[in-house]
């Protein structure tokens, strides 16, 4: 349900950007504003957290780093400013895009995505430092492991946020929309690329993560704990397995490479990309996560993005495939 409710919220937020009417224009203004409200309060929220106890559920107390808590906080404040700035000032904009040279300034799309960008970013951190760092998220998975109503879920909210912030049934049809996704008719060529550069992606990030294990298991174990929590909610489930790199690479692939990448260029979109996983991965886990993002991302600007779904599938669905056949050898 909460799932859903986002995404009726942050697809309504997009098709009222893309609306040229002038009620459209005044209803966005009132809109956007609650952007840089939203990130004010809940920075100070956070920044008054280590006054107020904080409990589980069940009523335990809970541990958290009121430290992290407070850089969250600060953190949020610094991007309510942002945020204000961007909307009250056509200099700030004009700034932003000398550093990126697609971004159209004037454009309320594009100004939207950079408010949500930020407010999502702040979302994840804050969810983050609330729950413990990554042993707390991985605790927190292990309690409520992901159901597939939750990937259909996460794949429907992606996926129309791409096709609605491309402007699919106000700026652009159809075809049109999914030509500025840099979606194509689908080739032989684009499956076998996409499984070569997908399966290339995880033996070299697995030697990766082997040679990381090997030096510091300790440092290596509590940083990938939250991914390791999903892989163990899933076990040896193909077919959840299959569920969850499905709607990862359509959803994902389509909002970042599809509709954000052509917007705020490739390192860009790869660093919001990490951020908003970085709840499930830390420091050097993060900085693979950051290359692999690179790679789907180059993949989309030198082929096309339907060969960056398939190798992010790929990459996602190894996994479990090697601990089924693992498993069944054991």
């Amino acid at each position: 349900m909460d799932t859903l409710i986002s995404t009726v919220f942050v697809c309504g937020v997009i098709l009222l950007a893309n609306l040229s009417q002038d009620w459209a224009d005044q209803a966005r203004r009132l809109v956007f504003w609650g952007v840089p409200i939203t990130l004010g309060l809940l920075s100070f929220s956070l920044l008054l957290q280590p006054l107020v106890p904080s409990v589980n559920s069940d009523g335990t107390s809970r541990v958290v780093n009121t430290g992290a808590v407070f850089g969250v906080g600060l953190l949020g404040l610094l991007a309510c400013g942002f945020s204000t700035g961007i909307l009250i000032s056509p200099e700030l904009r004009m700034r932003l895009r000398q550093r990126l040279p697609t971004y159209e300034p004037h454009s309320p799309v594009h100004t939207l995505a950079v408010l949500l960008a930020l407010l999502s970013v702040f979302l994840t951190l804050a969810n983050l430092s609330l729950s413990g760092g990554t042993e707390g998220m991985a605790a927190q998975i292990s309690e409520n492991p992901p159901q597939a109503i939750d990937l259909l879920g996460s794949l429907l909210l992606y996926s129309s946020a791409a096709l609605l912030g491309v402007g699919l049934g106000t700026r652009r049809t159809l075809p049109q929309a999914l030509a500025r996704l840099g979606l194509s008719q689908p080739t032989r060529a684009d499956l076998l690329r996409g499984i070569g550069y997908g399966g290339t992606l995880f033996f070299a990030v697995s030697l990766v993560s082997l040679a990381w294990s090997a030096f510091d298991p300790q440092g290596y174990a509590q940083q990938t704990s939250a991914a390791q929590a999903i892989s163990n909610a899933v076990g040896s489930s193909l077919v959840m397995g299959f569920l969850l790199a499905l709607s990862a690479s359509i959803g994902e692939e389509l909002l970042f490479r599809g509709a954000i990448q052509p917007i705020f260029g490739g390192l860009f979109s790869a660093i919001y990309f990490v951020l908003l996983h970085w709840q499930y991965t830390a420091t050097l886990a993060a900085l693979i996560i950051f290359f692999v993002a690179l790679a789907f991302g180059w993949l989309r600007w030198r082929y096309n993005t339907q060969s960056a779904i398939v190798a992010h599938f790929v990459y996602n669905f190894l996994p479990f495939v090697m601990l089924a056949l693992l498993g069944d050898s054991a």
